[in-house]
């Protein structure tokens, strides 16, 4: 059987989870991403924290050592000041 991926779904955890990137807990009520698919022959499932998943597209690689990476910062939507424009600033957080 060959290797496959079906294409990411975003989901808002009813459960707690855990990354499989990082390690760290996936809170419940948090969005987070899941991918399904074959790997090796062998279907799976893994939950990301969608910061965890961009990292792992943006690295170019399918592979990864499972619950062994650093969570890279998280990009947080803040509104602008006044807050009544309707555009917003992105910043970077660790939160």
């Amino acid at each position: 059987m060959s290797d496959f991926f079906h294409p990411k779904t975003e989901h808002r955890s009813r459960i707690d989870r855990t990354c499989i990137y990082c390690a760290e807990k996936i809170n419940k009520g948090d969005w987070y991403t899941k991918q399904t698919g074959v790997w090796e022959g062998d279907w799976f499932t893994n939950h990301f924290h969608d910061e965890c998943f961009k990292d792992l597209c943006d690295n170019g690689d399918d592979e990864f050592c499972p619950y062994s990476n650093e969570r890279p910062a998280k990009v947080l939507d803040v509104p602008a000041e006044g807050g009544n424009s309707g555009s917003g600033v992105t910043r970077h957080s660790t939160e």
